[in-house]
């Protein structure tokens, strides 16, 4: 797996994606195993030590902030649209593990990979974690400090572990 950090960025196979960029903060990482399978759409940001980890395909969306220290799993696939906001520490994971017998090690169970799919001027706030599965209607903000287990509605407020709509907008 490609390892790109913030000082090699300009040189990297993803140059032609990430010079679109409006900003790319210190300590950035982007790990990926093909180029093809990373968008990031114009006038994105990657805030400071932000963490993308590519291993299926990752599309960001127009107008983008990921926030600092957010981790973004895309072993299967994470699809952000357009004018996503994510507050800082925030992970999206597209993956779990099979851990059925309990007489296993989990780095020996299947990797199951699915997606996360985030909508168009969503406000995911500090510390959420977005689980594998999710999907994220447009106009949609997602408290601080939530965990989101399952699809939440378009139009939405929603907070809390797990994570629930608590008003429409």
């Amino acid at each position: 797996m490609r390892q790109d950090t913030y000082d090699d960025l300009p040189t990297s196979a993803l140059k032609s994606s990430l010079t679109r960029l409006a900003y790319i903060g210190g300590g950035t990482v982007i790990y990926y195993l093909k180029p093809d399978t990373v968008h990031i759409g114009r006038n994105s940001q990657l805030r400071d030590y932000a963490i993308l980890e590519v291993g299926g395909k990752l599309e960001i969306g127009e107008g983008c902030v990921i926030g600092a220290y957010n981790w973004i799993q895309a072993s299967g696939s994470v699809t952000l649209g357009d004018g996503v906001i994510m507050g800082p520490h925030t992970s999206l994971i597209s993956t779990s593990h099979q851990h059925t017998d309990p007489e296993s090690k989990v780095a020996d169970t299947p990797l199951l990979r699915g997606s996360v799919t985030v909508g168009n001027n969503v406000w995911i706030g500090a510390h959420v974690t977005v689980l594998m599965g999710v999907t994220i209607g447009d106009n949609t903000t997602i408290g601080s400090g939530s965990v989101v287990t399952r699809d939440i509605p378009a139009n939405s407020v929603a907070f809390g572990n797990p994570c629930r709509v608590h008003r429409r907008k």
